[in-house]
């Protein structure tokens, strides 16, 4: 397996992984200890006023083994602001926030420039009736 920068950055595009602006000090990798290779990845991507947590990824012959939410939690951990927004796409999936802190936990549904136009967008709680 290829280590390093090159094998993230081809798993980036593998995955179809947002690939902008991939820079060192924003990735965390998780490496078996005494071993070769990296078993998976996340990402913590600044923006002018934001971050996003993305580009995690397992590979595929360690899934299963909860490795992906070891990243995520750590990541979270890391995250350098309180405020964490939710895609669209996470959100139809069924996506779960736990308010670990001691402030209220405060959502805002649908925030953009283009929210209320857009159609199709879940109401709160229907991620739990599409499992029945």
């Amino acid at each position: 397996m290829f280590l390093g920068p090159g094998f993230i950055r081809d798993t980036v595009a593998r995955l179809r992984l947002d690939g902008e602006r991939l820079e060192a000090q924003q990735f965390i990798v998780l490496r078996r200890e005494g071993r070769d290779g990296i078993i998976g990845f996340g990402r913590v991507k600044p923006y002018r006023h934001s971050h996003e947590l993305g580009c995690v990824a397992v590979v595929e012959e360690e899934r299963g083994r909860g490795w992906g939410e070891l990243i995520v939690r750590e990541l979270v951990r890391r995250f350098p602001q309180d405020e964490v927004f939710i895609t669209h796409e996470a959100a139809v999936q069924g996506v779960t926030v736990e308010n670990t802190g001691t402030e209220p936990f405060v959502t805002l549904r649908y925030f953009g420039p283009d929210a209320w136009d857009a159609k199709g967008y879940p109401n709160v709680g229907d991620h739990k009736k599409a499992r029945k």
